[in-house]
């Protein structure tokens, strides 16, 4: 399989348990050297059938039906009025109540939901973990970087 992750492009031997749909985003989760991964259909780029068969892999409802054993972090968010308005188009969000939003995150998945938190601006505050309200100041200074001598602040 040819992959195209954020940072690179990868070619992998994988075995697929199966696709399916959350969130509005198709996902295949599969084995890679012996651990599952995750992936994105579509960053999927190309994909070859191999003659070689893991008879250890479970069905993909099988496979749904695993705990998750990341290790997760309790987030905390508080939307605007308009920032609830905008959640409700973003299929992460889609569990938003009286203008908050809990859920437990897997740990590696904190600097990604800061950089999705990020597009909604001051619509949304971070009101837990400690580590996302970090990320969340770091993205706003290097995005003020990038304007600091185009004017006056």
């Amino acid at each position: 399989m040819t992959y195209q992750s954020k940072h690179s492009f990868t070619n992998s031997i994988i075995f697929p348990i199966g696709v399916y749909f959350e969130k509005g985003i198709w996902y295949m989760p599969a084995v890679k050297n012996e651990s599952f991964r995750l992936y994105r259909v579509d960053r999927v780029l190309s994909l070859q059938a191999l003659d070689e068969v893991n008879s250890s892999i479970p069905s993909l409802k099988e496979w749904l039906k695993q705990k998750d054993e990341r290790e997760t972090i309790e987030v905390k968010l508080k939307f605007t009025e308009f920032g609830v308005r905008l959640s409700e188009t973003d299929p992460h969000f889609n569990t938003v109540e009286n203008n908050e939003w809990k859920e437990q995150v897997p740990l590696e998945k904190l600097s990604f939901l800061a950089r999705k938190l990020f597009s909604f601006g001051a619509e949304v505050e971070v009101l837990a973990p400690k580590e996302l309200q970090e990320m969340m100041i770091k993205e706003a200074k290097a995005c003020l970087s990038l304007y600091k001598n185009k004017s006056e602040f």
